[in-house]
């Protein structure tokens, strides 16, 4: 009987950094888990046009713009669940209860 076997060496890649791999949001959301009403703010100089929340499937279940830099979101009627809110290039898990 034989066997292939691999060696492979890892090695870190030094151009890549900790701090380059961190991501900043552009907004923050609370409470969450959630189970009424949660709370958007944008982050500091941003401003949020236009929010998304859409279920696990990718089904938009709220869409809505905002003109102010923390707006409060009614979510009483969805589902227990996990959903997504994304707001421009930036997505955050929401947990509904």
């Amino acid at each position: 009987i034989y066997y292939d076997y691999w060696i492979i060496k890892l090695e870190a890649d030094p151009s890549v950094s900790v701090n380059s791999l961190q991501t900043k949001n552009n907004f923050s959301m609370y409470p969450n888990p959630a189970y009424s009403q949660i709370a958007i703010q944008a982050e500091a100089n941003q401003l949020l046009e236009e929010v998304v929340i859409s279920d696990m499937t990718g089904k938009i279940v709220k869409q809505f713009e905002i003109q102010n830099t923390t707006t409060e979101i009614d979510v009483s009627n969805l589902q227990n669940g996990i959903y997504m809110v994304k707001s421009g290039n930036f997505t955050q898990k929401l947990i509904k209860k």
